[in-house]
């Protein structure tokens, strides 16, 4: 591939066309939009200046950052927030940490897998009683506009939020080829546990800089991001060594007597809407669950997943109308919810091991007298 210019010093429009580019080299797309608090704002913040025109390479740089076994926050958080992130912009930076903004969305609960990074988030609107799922049941404390919470890498972690939550996160990567001079970050990875609806002015002020700054960017974005990020870097180690704020042992939710999803209902949602187009994102969206986190506790509870009990369900519907022989086999098809007749005997043979013509003639022989 070869390699792009040298952007330094150059206009203000130029520099974020460049940039732009660059993000299409790593598979990310520039937002369309005019950057908001609630718009998902990137930055890898650029930790040495002389970094910059190396970082902008694209995918090879990218994987400097990460173990390649590790799952980036962003994307734990994409999937949570059942939408991807709104690139502003991304500079690349040997420590990579990333600024991200995010709204969950009307659900009851937010579930976030293991990932390799540490993540800062601030809580900036919405849903004034967000818990954490502990390992004794949901926490007592409750995190409103302007609380802080850490989370911890390698530990999955998961909110009643109880509504749409308005948040911006931080995320710092585990050291890869780090130096001994960044001692703070590797102080601040150390968190076994969740620091959970904390107040500190300074870290407040700090990220809402930094998405301040978003929305006016220059060419000293990479300094300045990165004085301010080392700062915070700094703040937090020390904080998680010396503050009293509370560190929460996480649990889950599914050994949490507070939840409470209402399979019953589910089933009688799918049942409503079976001749409907019937998505995991609408079904998971009606539980209040994350997507993830529905199919896997519909499977446990069902024992197949969601899309399959749906057929299923169909096929039986099917069954009772193919008995009474008043329909053609194209007219099921589309009263159960199949898109034509081809995909209903498809689907009809793979879960009864027949065609539905075969089912028919088999279902008249039965009811006709020796």
């Amino acid at each position: 591939m070869e390699r792009e210019p040298r952007y330094r010093n150059r206009p203000a429009a130029d520099l974020q066309n460049r940039l732009g580019k660059a993000a299409t080299t790593t598979g990310l797309r520039p937002s369309r939009h005019k950057p908001t608090f609630s718009t998902l704002f990137t930055y890898d913040i650029v930790m040495s200046e002389s970094k910059q025109d190396a970082a902008i390479d694209g995918a090879a740089s990218e994987e400097k950052l990460m173990p390649h076994n590790g799952l980036r926050a962003v994307d734990a958080f994409s999937e949570a927030c059942r939408s991807g992130p709104s690139l502003a912009r991304r500079v690349r930076s040997r420590k990579g940490v990333g600024l991200y903004g995010w709204n969950t969305g009307p659900v009851q609960e937010v579930h976030l897998p293991e990932t390799e990074e540490l993540v800062l988030s601030l809580h900036l609107g919405g849903s004034r009683r967000v818990r954490l799922f502990t390992s004794e049941g949901l926490s007592r404390s409750v995190s409103r506009p302007g609380d802080v919470t850490l989370m911890p890498q390698g530990r999955p972690v998961s909110f009643r939020t109880e509504g749409a939550v308005d948040f911006a996160t931080v995320h710092f990567p585990l050291p890869h080829g780090e130096r001994s001079d960044h001692g703070d970050l590797a102080r601040l990875l150390r968190l076994s546990n969740c620091l959970f609806a904390f107040r500190d002015d300074y870290i407040c002020a700090s990220v809402k800089a930094l998405m301040q700054a978003a929305q006016s960017p220059s060419q000293d974005d990479g300094r300045y991001f990165g004085k301010l990020a080392d700062a915070l870097i700094a703040h937090l180690a020390r904080l998680v060594e010396e503050s009293d704020a509370e560190c929460v042992e996480l649990g889950s939710p599914a050994d949490s007597p507070a939840r409470q999803v209402d399979f019953d209902a589910v089933i009688a949602h799918i049942e409503k809407k079976l001749a409907d187009k019937l998505s995991l994102d609408e079904l998971a969206e009606f539980s209040g669950m994350s997507r993830a986190w529905f199919a896997r506790e519909f499977n446990q509870r069902y024992g197949c997943p969601p899309h399959r009990y749906i057929v299923q369900r169909r096929i039986e519907r099917a069954k009772q109308l193919l008995r009474n022989e008043r329909m053609s086999f194209t007219d099921i098809a589309y009263e159960v919810g199949f898109s034509g007749q081809s995909h209903f005997s498809t689907a009809f043979k793979a879960i009864e091991g027949c065609t539905p013509n075969h089912y028919t003639r088999s279902e008249r022989e039965n009811r006709e007298p020796a």
